[in-house]
Formats: C-alpha cells, structure tokens, sequence
C-alpha cells in the first residue's frame, strides 16, 4: 500500500493536502498516466509543436486529433450521399445556388448581386 496526495491529483477540488492509501494497482496506474503525459510533452517539444497550438498551420489537429474510424468514413459518406440526394431534388435555381455557395465557394453577398443572372452551367 502507497499513500498518495489527492491534492497534488486533483488541485481544483483539494485545496489541502490530503493523503489517501491505495493499492500498488492504483499507484502503476497514476505511475504510467505521468509518464504518458511526459512523453506526450517531449514528443510536443520535439516536433516544435509548443508554440501557439491555436494557429491555423495544422499542428494542433496532428497532435489533438485522431485518425476517423472506419465508423466515422462511412458515416461521413453516408451524410455526403444524403445531402447530394437532398440537392439533386431541389428546382433547378435552388440547386444552382447551393452548388455555387457550398462547391465553388462564392460568397452569399457576390450571389445576391448576382441576382436572376445566376447561371452556371
């Protein structure tokens, strides 16, 4: 048996130290998830990827994100084949639209302007 200090674990809600004895189980555990977030800390510096994890070049999805689960691809391409099914039975205008704001990327704004004169072919 090995005491260990909740506080140390849990700082929001232990404000004070407070010593609790747990098994040598308990103990590997919190042993091996330390050292798992060590090593994620090195793996962080050494792919210099401690330094503004908010900016838009990809290093955060690459360290945060994980690779989609076979689940995941077939749910995405099951939603893709639904929303198309959706698009190819709106009127032609309506369709034309969609296809010009979400495909090609024009701007709501560019499209009012348009107005009537919308037609892609």
């Amino acid at each position: 048996m090995q005491k260990i200090n909740l506080r140390e674990l849990y700082p929001d809600i232990y404000k004070k130290d407070t010593y609790l004895e747990v098994t040598d189980e308990v103990q590997a555990v919190f042993l091996a998830d330390k050292r798992a977030e060590a090593r994620y800390l090195r793996q962080m510096y050494n792919y210099k990827a401690h330094y503004f994890l908010d900016c838009d070049n990809g290093i955060e999805k690459a360290i945060v994100q994980h690779p989609p689960t076979p689940e995941e691809i077939l749910e995405d391409k099951q939603l893709r084949d639904q929303l198309y099914a959706a698009v190819v039975e709106l009127p032609d205008k309506q369709a034309k639209w969609i296809y010009a704001r979400f495909y090609l990327g024009i701007p709501w704004i560019f499209l009012y302007s348009l107005g009537d004169i919308l037609t892609i072919d």
